[in-house]
């Protein structure tokens, strides 16, 4: 049997391809932040152990060990989180495998020595457990998955030997925890910083949930938070878990840091941008928000009607441009029962303002966008958590 199509039949299929009706839908969007106060609680609360914002003063006076990559591990004001400030920029060169890192040390600290020794938070303070929270945001377009991201150690000794370390590292386009002990049958067996061979591996790497690192998910920033608590001495109830974007992600509980071995506790902290194989191709990555705390972090404090940016317009089809978009804000990373729905948001702006949310209450948000044929985007997942101030 032969199918005939008139030519007038002919002539309605191109005209709805060209008004677009036959077109790719376009990409769906992400928030990009929510506009923070100026002042956020960890300034203040005296369980912070660390605050940085980046926005002023320069890294090497505030870190105990600052690597700035020659110059391109750096503050910048083009990328930061939010409306003004900025963020710590790291660009890798193509095949570069170092682009930088920052130490902090605090407590009771035995490699904190020299003229550094100024540079160490809370001296002499034992701290069992340890928050840490900062945001990362890889640029546009990002390609590939840095090995080294952050990790938490307790250093041992002025030749900065470890007792434990926990690794957040990364596999593949995930994240992963990666524990390590420098002690064997109750003693301290490692004799230098890094010293993989005398390591206890506590294994199991559990991968995480979140692609961070798939480029869909690049221009936009997440929210990473994580906690280690070293075991009782003699017990297996030490615990390592990350959070993105306020979801659990991956979580090692009963573990065995130190066995019956307590001469010092975690007492300091890295971000770092370390890849083993070398960055694909010249790219960056930012860091903001960054804080160390002995209680529960959480995101970034909003006014009550915060600001919701969203990332810019992205469609497959040249050309094609954003009609609206609309973004949903609820009290749940499910997003059962959102509290506030902008509705349709018409024109090419990126940006509004939440109406009639709750004072001191977490919320997540998502987003899609619609193109110039009226064509929407798939909503984003529920991300981008906030809290909101109390009144």
């Amino acid at each position: 049997m032969r199918l005939f199509i008139s030519g007038v039949a002919v002539m309605a299929v191109l005209a709805l391809a060209a008004a677009g009706l036959f077109a790719a839908p376009p990409a769906s969007p992400r928030v990009d932040y929510v506009d923070m106060l100026p002042e956020q609680p960890q300034q203040k609360d005296p369980a912070t152990i660390w605050y940085d914002d980046f926005d002023t003063g320069n890294p090497k006076d505030n870190y105990y060990e600052y690597g700035d990559n020659d110059g391109e591990f750096v503050p910048v004001d083009s990328e930061k989180y939010g409306s003004h400030g900025r963020s710590l920029r790291a660009k890798f060169q193509k095949g570069e495998t170092g682009a930088g890192d920052v130490k902090v040390f605090f407590g009771d600290n035995p490699a904190a020595t020299g003229g550094n020794r100024g540079l160490l938070r809370r001296p002499g303070e034992k701290f069992r457990e340890v928050y840490w929270r900062f945001y990362l945001k890889h640029q546009k377009g990002w390609q590939g998955s840095p090995a080294k991201l952050s990790r938490a150690t307790a250093m041992a000794g002025a030749n900065w030997s470890q007792a434990m370390i926990a690794h957040h590292w990364s596999e593949g386009l995930f994240l992963t925890l990666d524990p390590a002990s420098g002690i064997k049958d109750n003693k301290l067996v490692t004799t230098k910083y890094n010293d993989f061979d005398n390591l206890r591996w506590l294994g199991n790497k559990p991968v995480g949930k979140y692609p961070i690192f798939a480029t869909e998910e690049s221009g936009h920033w997440v929210c990473v938070e994580c906690y280690v608590r070293l075991n009782t001495p003699g017990q297996k109830d030490g615990e390592f878990t990350a959070w993105l974007d306020g979801k659990e992600d991956a979580t090692r509980k009963n573990l065995d840091w130190l066995g019956t071995w307590n001469q010092y506790g975690l007492n300091a902290l890295f971000l770092e941008n370390y890849w083993n194989d070398g960055s694909v191709k010249e790219q960056e990555r930012y860091f903001d928000n960054f804080v160390i705390s002995t209680k529960p972090i959480g995101p970034v404090v909003v006014p009550l009607e915060p600001t919701i940016v969203k990332t810019a317009f992205a469609d497959p089809d040249p050309g094609d441009k954003q009609s609206a978009w609309q973004v949903q804000v609820a009290p749940s990373p499910e997003g059962a029962a959102p509290a506030w729905d902008s509705g349709t948001i018409e024109g090419e702006a990126n940006s509004t303002a939440a109406k009639g949310l709750k004072p001191d209450t977490l919320y997540w948000a998502r987003v899609r966008q619609r193109d110039a044929a009226g064509t929407w985007s798939e909503w984003s997942l529920w991300h981008a958590p906030f809290r909101t101030a109390a009144q």
